[in-house]
């Protein structure tokens, strides 16, 4: 069951993150150009949150504690919605969601400085550009997709790297 923004429980935190969907029409609005008719403006205006393609997490409210204490981001999957999220702090020790959308997305991988993420036929190798101790954007890792391996659909739900 979603919670509704401001409705934490025990001190836990909401934050509400526009998916990659809502700023895709984001930007094609932006791009649109044109003048619409006013009823049309308006009635897209009014439209729930709901319907815009928000993605509301809450937290409990040691979470950011614990994140903060271990040094630590978490990376997860759901096939469901095919999103692959990546959750951290950013430097306002404040929680921060990153999502992307994959086709089938499940299994995951991640070390130091690569991630691998099967999709529903590709298995994809992403690696941290980043120099140790240089950051984008307050981060510390940025991965940026490097290959991706053709598979057909095999259903890898889970990957492993053996390094020699």
């Amino acid at each position: 069951m979603a919670e509704k923004k401001g409705a934490a429980k025990s001190g836990g935190k909401n934050i509400t993150v526009p998916s990659t969907a809502a700023l895709r029409q984001q930007a094609v609005r932006g791009q649109a150009g044109g003048a619409k008719p006013a009823g049309q403006q308006q009635a897209k205006q009014a439209a729930p949150a709901a319907k815009q393609g928000k993605i509301e997490i809450m937290a409990s409210r040691q979470f950011t504690n614990w994140l903060a204490d271990q040094n630590a981001s978490l990376a997860f999957t759901t096939y469901q919605v095919g999103k692959v999220f990546l959750l951290g702090l950013r430097e306002d020790r404040k929680i921060s969601l990153y999502e992307r959308t994959f086709n089938r997305c499940m299994g995951l991988f991640a070390d130091k400085d690569s991630m691998y993420l099967s999709s529903l036929y590709q298995l994809w190798q992403f690696q941290n550009v980043l120099a140790p101790g240089q950051k984008r954007d307050g981060f510390d890792r940025l991965y940026v997709p490097q290959v991706s391996y053709i598979t057909g659909d095999i259903d890898i739900h889970d990957i492993a790297i053996e390094y020699s």
